[in-house]
């Protein structure tokens, strides 16, 4: 039996992947677009069109957004909120340290 493209991926990561290649399928469709003048404008090819719009999770994320942002697609609720969520994630890694070690587990060794 084969297996999903997508199982390695939470519902939730499967779901959003799979709304945002509707939107992008339709965005297109609605601009009269084909394939291939997606991807010319994304400069990739028609392969990698068809990929965003069969929700691959191959295909490469700045491409996936790249193509919502030539299609007019809001992300993240649009430039605005973007900005927002930029600066307030920025915020917080301030107050973090700048790595993450692994913890180290003791132990206990005493029988």
């Amino acid at each position: 039996m084969k297996r999903s493209s997508t199982s390695h991926l939470s519902r939730v990561s499967t779901a959003l992947l799979e709304a945002l290649a509707a939107e992008v399928r339709a965005a297109r469709k609605e601009r009269g677009w084909t394939e291939n003048d997606l991807a010319e404008r994304l400069g990739s090819s028609r392969d990698t069109v068809r990929a965003i719009e069969a929700a691959r999770p191959s295909v490469a994320a700045g491409t996936l957004f790249e193509a919502a942002y030539v299609l007019g697609l809001p992300l993240l609720g649009g430039d605005a909120n973007v900005a927002r969520i930029k600066s307030e994630a920025q915020a917080r890694l301030v107050l973090l340290p700048g790595r993450v070690r692994p913890r180290r587990l003791e132990v206990n060794d005493d029988f």
